[in-house]
């Protein structure tokens, strides 16, 4: 059921009385603020664990809908929900929820949030002052219980922020396409490209070596890399161009067979880098320069694992 809800308003919706309205309006502003919250996370992201007894933000999605399928259960069918992985993170969680993508997460949200508003159509604003027991002591109104159910997303909302942040700081964050663009000398490169085109290097990513360098150069939300020629990719004088593809996949093994198998001139097999991430080079069919890398590995620079002759800055 698509509703004609006005931001930034909570207002009276067609097909539902007042209070109930509000409710929806209420928790629907919440759902879209979670959902921008966790926008254009990769699986690697929305599986990644703070330390052993963490949850993931994709662990906290899913408990996300399994409380609002519990407070379904309660409120408008009379029945408890039995516990699951979701419901009650932990361990079982840690273990059973991962390997989703965003839109499984979103999928389900959504799905749960359809159950919701059907049920709220079926009922008058007076169910809303309907008591239920609560604890073992005390009872508390269906409007209460499902302010509860918003009290929790916001309150899981924020550990997904508190887990994003810290995912900036040791995950490498880059779009799926990277190019990749030779320079004979990287610091007069970087001053040209910031002081003509306004740039921003990522000046934590630059790395020096005895006869070259390479750094990662930032565009609004893109990113570019520019480097000395190195052993992958030689000039020859034949070239026109030190112009390299970087692009970012889920399964760079599985990518790596099929490259292969379709004809790719492989110029380095799938090979683990200082850098946590994994990539393979390769040629197309008109020898354009190619760099696949696994998406979600790459961390941030502050804990790459320098090779020897290799330093900062």
């Amino acid at each position: 059921m698509m509703l004609d809800i006005e931001p930034f308003k909570v207002t009276t919706l067609k097909g539902f009385p007042p209070a109930i309205s509000h409710l929806i309006c209420i928790l629907s502003h919440a759902r879209q603020v979670t959902l921008n919250s966790v926008r254009n996370l990769s699986m690697a992201e929305l599986d990644f664990l703070l330390d052993e007894k963490a949850n993931s933000i994709g662990a906290l999605l899913a408990h996300i809908a399994a409380v609002e399928k519990w407070y379904q259960s309660y409120t408008f069918e009379k029945t408890e929900m039995a516990g699951n992985a979701a419901l009650d993170l932990g361990d079982m969680a840690r273990n059973e929820i991962k390997g989703h993508e965003l839109q499984h997460y979103v999928d389900e949200l959504e799905s749960v949030r359809k159950t919701t508003i059907q049920e709220f159509q079926k009922r008058e604003d007076a169910w809303l002052m309907e008591e239920m027991p609560f604890t073992k002591t005390s009872m508390a109104n269906n409007f209460y219980l499902w302010f509860h159910v918003l009290e929790d997303e916001t309150n899981h909302r924020g550990q997904i922020n508190l887990i994003r942040k810290r995912i900036m700081k040791e995950m490498w964050r880059a779009p799926d396409i990277v190019p990749s663009i030779t320079y004979a000398d990287i610091p007069t490169a970087i001053e040209w490209l910031t002081r003509v085109f306004g740039f921003r290097e990522r000046e934590e990513a630059r790395l020096t070596w005895p006869g070259g360098g390479m750094t990662w150069m930032e565009v609004e939300d893109s990113l570019f890399n520019i480097s000395t020629p190195n052993d992958h990719w030689k000039k020859s004088s034949s070239e026109t161009s030190g112009f390299v593809m970087k692009v970012y996949v889920e399964n760079i093994d599985q990518h790596f067979a099929r490259a292969k198998a379709e004809g790719a001139k492989i110029i380095s097999e799938p090979e683990d880098g200082f850098w946590g991430g994994r990539i393979y080079r390769a040629l197309d069919y008109e020898d354009h320069r190619w760099e696949i890398s696994q998406r979600g590995r790459d961390l941030a620079a502050k804990l790459w694992r320098l090779p020897p002759g290799v330093k900062r800055g």
